[in-house]
């Protein structure tokens, strides 16, 4: 389970979770949706999430999480690469966390 605070101080809240041999996850947006992603394995240190589905669209073109990249650059260095779409424009969002010891 992942916690995340948005800068207008929405929590949002990731779930990843084991679904048959790949890796699913919820994501409980601030947008009000929930979109799944699906990972089938890890390449070269990334973890690739496509989407599924997400319960809560008002409509196909609503604002959602599409795809979700997790690069595990060393054991203390993690970048998560966020992708939304609504109608047809997409948004890259780039995160980079370093372990605090």
């Amino acid at each position: 389970m992942e916690t995340m605070d948005a800068p207008d101080s929405t929590q949002m809240v990731t779930l990843y979770h084991p679904d048959g041999a790949s890796l699913l996850l919820t994501h409980y947006c601030a947008a009000g949706n929930q979109p799944r992603l699906r990972a089938k394995g890890m390449e070269a240190g990334r973890l690739a999430f496509t989407y599924v589905d997400a319960a809560n669209l008002k409509s196909p073109d609503d604002h959602r999480m599409t795809r979700l990249v997790l690069t595990f650059t060393d054991a203390n260095h993690l970048a998560q690469e966020w992708t939304s779409e609504e109608s047809d424009k997409k948004h890259v969002a780039l995160f980079e966390f370093t372990r605090q010891r």
